[in-house]
């Protein structure tokens, strides 16, 4: 696989946004309980579980990295996943979510690269998977233009940005991983698997599916 480095993030569960069914607290119970070291919750545009998510696994051998989804003020509103790796990391990461909340309105966040061009020291940059600035380009088959923007990510965070994949057996998951890996070799970028977490237990399936429906305007 060439020069390309790994690493594995266990899990990333969003908690707001009615995308995730269980509390911070349930999701570091549930990560103990399997062995996970470490876990990100990553809320879409704000940090709104971050402390109850970080207090919760203070007592416990898993790592609570705390980070943000933030959405792209570009025309496919596409994402990032930002990690704070240290203190600078956690300040610019809450710098940079007060710009997007104040460019936007309300669940509209706008966030730009340039936010970042003085103030990314100590922040981890996930493409964001299917819903990645460098992955639309991807799906919308533009090799050329999702190479270009992963590179301008590379320059902004270097050594901190990776290729995200996620395979949730969906029939697009493996064509989408595999230009990812692709295009990471050919750029020399790491990439890193994790599993996009909705809920902590099978159970909470059915209420995962209740807030979908509330979240779309419809029924189950």
């Amino acid at each position: 696989m060439g020069k390309a480095r790994y690493a594995e993030l266990h899990c990333r569960s969003n908690f707001s946004f009615l995308e995730g069914a269980s509390h911070p607290e349930e999701l570091v119970e549930r990560g103990v309980e399997i062995g996970l070291t470490a876990a990100a919750l990553t809320d879409r545009d704000g940090l709104y579980g971050a402390v109850r998510f970080a207090k919760a696994a203070k007592p416990t051998r898993l790592a609570a990295i705390v980070g943000v989804e933030l959405t792209l003020d570009v025309p496919e509103r596409s994402r990032l996943v930002i990690l704070a790796e240290n203190e600078a990391g956690y300040a610019n990461l809450a710098r940079a979510i007060s710009h997007a909340q104040l460019r936007g309105k309300k669940r509209d966040a706008r966030a730009r690269l340039s936010d970042f061009e003085n103030s990314a020291d100590g922040l981890i940059v996930l493409s964001g998977s299917q819903h990645g600035y460098v992955e639309e380009a991807l799906v919308r088959g533009d090799v050329a233009g999702a190479a270009s923007r992963a590179a301008t990510l590379r320059d902004i965070f270097p050594g901190r940005f990776y290729f995200e994949l996620q395979h949730h057996l969906r029939p697009e998951d493996a064509r989408l991983v595999l230009a990812q890996v692709e295009l990471a070799e050919r750029l020399g970028l790491p990439y890193v698997a994790t599993n996009g977490a909705a809920y902590a237990r099978r159970e909470d399936a059915r209420l995962c599916d209740v807030l979908t429906c509330v979240k779309a305007k419809t029924d189950l």
